[in-house]
């Protein structure tokens, strides 16, 4: 039986936004750390329609709003 494997490349998919609903989580610091040296995502928080940067680099093209 042959199976194909699917990945976004073969597909030509493009991940361009992924949320989190992390409410009640203790430390979100530590996620956005993780996220930006793993995978070079920007963090964004938001609270009652602010928004405050956790981890940014220009030069990332990918960014994380929680």
């Amino acid at each position: 039986m042959n199976q194909n494997k699917l990945t976004f490349e073969s597909e030509k998919l493009v991940v361009d936004w992924i949320g989190f609903n992390i409410q009640g989580s203790g430390n979100v610091k530590l996620i956005a750390n993780y996220l930006f040296q793993k995978f070079h995502f920007n963090s964004t928080i938001v609270s009652g329609g602010t928004e405050k940067a956790l981890k940014y680099d220009h030069r990332n093209t990918y960014s994380v709003t929680a």
